[in-house]
């Protein structure tokens, strides 16, 4: 699992909201980014498909309409609070701790998915503090990427497709299940920044006593309902995971969510099942996985007798990438061999 987001010797991360829009997404980013009401909350990130032939004047159009700086993103970048990041032509954004990258493009079968991409990363990086948000679009771009984002636990919200002329890209994320708030726009800011705050809040990591005496009582009310106990989870994690069940709920006190709990099955067992959503991809520790495919595989492989199984344990492998990345790697030292 993701701790960066949450490890108390680190230094905080930057607060980031990364935000998608294919055709027909600029005047919803207008009226978006002009609703936010505080504009040093947390450091925000444009993508919005561009020909990559053509000059962009998306950063000085977004400028007249909200508070944020608004910067065009052509080369690395810091991360800024109070800032709205926008993507230039002919580039790819990615997020790398603090920093914001730009990347030459990449294709599927001939189509760009740059909100994919930048969602992706977020993922990597915030884990379970990820926000991203879909407005109007054509095409699927941004389903995968909310795909990884809601893996790691973060949150992704969607403009109310009625709303807008080009819903596909809303639709496509909606019908895969991913979304946890769809919102018309003027309600969509207030929402992020709630998020935001849920997600970033340094009051999680140091709870007042009642808090903590309420926050064992969840514990126990899952370990009775659902025979599972969190009490060893990290702190940091459980309390993130349950005040973003709070912020969709726009419950700020965690007695009334507790409350909420007791009389709602079905939010007891969403909240179990985002407490036990892992982090994962393929070749994910990637220091671990050229270790184990450098210096423990080719003894392994050369070592093994003919007539014998090779067997590897792979223990909480979450929804199996870590089982197939160490699968490729045998493959490979066989082949090698």
């Amino acid at each position: 699992m993701n701790e960066s987001a949450g490890s108390t010797n680190a230094p905080s991360p930057v607060p980031v909201v990364c935000v998608g829009a294919s055709a027909g997404g600029l005047e919803p980013a207008k009226a978006l980014f002009a609703s936010l009401s505080d504009a040093r909350d947390a450091a925000y990130v444009l993508v919005l498909h561009i020909p990559p032939d053509r000059s962009s004047l998306l950063a000085p159009i977004l400028s007249r309409s909200t508070n944020l700086e608004v910067i065009e993103v052509a080369e690395p970048l810091q991360l800024m609070r109070g800032r709205l990041h926008v993507i230039a032509p002919g580039v790819d954004l990615r997020i790398v701790g603090d920093t914001l990258r730009p990347a030459d493009p990449e294709e599927r079968d001939g189509i760009r998915y740059p909100i994919d991409r930048l969602f992706r990363s977020m993922a990597r990086e915030r884990g379970d503090r990820s926000i991203g948000v879909i407005l109007s679009g054509s095409g699927t771009d941004g389903a995968a990427g909310s795909a990884a984002i809601r893996r790691a636990a973060g949150i992704v919200m969607a403009q109310e497709p009625a709303e807008v002329a080009q819903p596909g890209m809303i639709r496509a994320v909606m019908q895969a299940g991913l979304t946890d708030w769809v919102l018309p726009l003027h309600r969509l800011g207030p929402a992020i920044q709630e998020c935001v705050r849920e997600a970033y809040s340094d009051i999680v990591d140091s709870p007042r006593e009642s808090t903590a005496a309420e926050m064992s009582a969840v514990v126990a009310l899952l370990r009775r309902r659902r025979g599972h106990d969190f009490g060893s989870y990290k702190t940091g994690t459980l309390r993130r995971r349950i005040g973003r069940r709070m912020a969709l709920h726009q419950i700020d006190d965690l007695a009334r969510y507790r409350a909420l709990l007791e009389s709602d099955s079905r939010e007891l067992e969403t909240l179990f099942n985002d407490l036990l959503i892992g982090v994962t991809c393929f070749f994910r520790d990637a220091e671990a996985y050229e270790s184990l495919r450098t210096l423990v595989l080719p003894s392994l492989v050369r070592t093994a007798r003919a007539d014998a199984p090779i067997r590897i344990w792979v223990p909480g492998c979450a929804t199996g990438e870590e089982a197939y990345s160490i699968l490729i790697l045998v493959r490979e030292a066989l082949t090698a061999a």
